[in-house]
């Protein structure tokens, strides 16, 4: 249980059963001080230590100016509801390069701990940032053997996603073991293979919870006049609809192409004369062209560069921002490089994505889709030149 407080004089932001969580005063650095020189502090969290008395009350001041702008990192003072003593505290700090996801922590003293108060703190805490920021993703990380808080974690909704080693938060060396909490707002966001529509079923595919396959059917293609003068519409598309304004989508790609133009990639088909696609086209035995095709108005637009012919896996990640667009690619999974950004004169309002695989002449092959993923928008905005104002209107 817990209770979002609104009373600004006394600095309270929200409440649990034995807990109030407020915003730091100065006359708190010298509790602030001393219980991070807790053993148990040092010994699990060590990099969140005071050296000094001063230097406590540096971080307060500090604390104090981000929670007045609203910024990240968010960190408030725990005190007990019936003593009004200090006894912990907690905050988030923001995940570099991704939009939408914080770190989490936060302690107990060992006077206080072992009485369930860390899993009331976690969990209200959880739900008020959730709330304040309308974040998607929360991580907390623990050294690894701190199984105490591993057992926190897990009561409060944290699944376990990976371990990793080397990090600055981990000076012993021991590996740290980080668990995630997805907020309502990620899962709304969920990739649902059961939204998927089809543009054209094909004759042969395969549909999964964690694999689609599509087996491709001569002489099928999109294209739109360009240069070659002719319109191609009949390639099978499955896509679903939304209307999130911010958001990207990931999928990895296999496929057995064998002839040229063979295909098989992202997709955004809104109609036969406005959509976007990124795929790689098999030329000959020698290389492919690794590409996107935007199509606005009825003209297509070719954008390549050749690779290698005996790549025969792409990751792709399509990113929305309102009515402009990102096409990124990878052959990893985790290392992404840009292939284009564009406008889309329709893609303003609801609009599909998803996938497709084409073979525009006498050819078929089959194409694999896995690991599909829907988060928050990893394409981040612009962070040099302001906007002009009237661009804005």
């Amino acid at each position: 249980m817990w209770k979002k407080e609104c009373d600004e004089k006394m600095n309270y932001l929200f409440e649990t059963e034995h807990l109030r969580v407020r915003r730091f005063e100065a006359g708190d650095a010298k509790r602030l001080y001393e219980n991070h020189l807790e053993e148990e502090m040092k010994q699990w969290i060590p990099n969140e230590s005071y050296e000094s008395l001063e230097e406590a009350a540096g971080a307060i001041a500090f604390y104090q100016s981000c929670v007045a702008a609203g910024r990240l990192p968010y960190v408030l003072a725990v005190e007990h509801r019936e003593t009004g003593e200090l006894i912990g505290d907690t905050g988030v700090n923001e995940v570099e390069g991704a939009s939408g996801e914080v770190e989490i922590g936060y302690s107990i003293c060992r006077k206080y701990s072992g009485l369930g108060y860390a899993t009331e703190l976690l969990e209200a805490m959880t739900r008020f940032v959730v709330e304040l920021f309308g974040v998607k993703v929360l991580y907390g990380r623990v050294m690894r053997g701190n199984e105490a808080s591993v057992k926190v974690l897990e009561k409060c909704g944290y699944s376990f996603l990976r371990e990793e080693y080397g990090a600055e938060d981990d000076p012993y060396g021991r590996g740290m073991r980080v668990y995630a909490f997805l907020s309502e707002r990620s899962k709304e966001m969920n990739f649902d293979i059961n939204k998927l529509k089809w543009t054209r079923e094909p004759k042969e595919y395969f549909i999964s919870e964690d694999k689609i396959e599509i087996t491709t059917k001569p002489h099928t293609d999109l294209w739109q006049r360009t240069y070659y003068h002719f319109r191609n519409d009949n390639a099978p598309v499955l896509q679903m609809a939304t209307d999130e304004k911010y958001f990207s989508f990931t999928v990895k790609t296999e496929f057995e192409s064998k002839h040229r133009f063979d295909q098989c990639g992202v997709v955004m088909y809104l109609d036969s004369e406005n959509w976007l696609k990124g795929s790689i086209e098999y030329e000959n035995e020698t290389f492919q062209h690794l590409g996107s095709v935007v199509t606005n108005n009825g003209y297509s637009d070719w954008a390549t560069t050749a690779i290698d012919a005996s790549v025969k896996s792409m990751w792709y990640r399509f990113s929305r921002r309102e009515d402009d667009y990102c096409i990124e690619c990878s052959a990893d999974g985790i290392h992404f490089s840009q292939m284009r950004v564009c406008h889309m004169w329709n893609g303003k309002g609801t609009i599909q994505f998803g996938i497709y695989a084409c073979s525009p002449e006498d050819s078929s092959f089959k194409a694999t889709f896995t690991n599909f993923e829907m988060t928050e928008c990893k394409w981040l905005a612009h962070d040099g030149q302001e906007p002009d104002e009237d661009l804005l209107l």
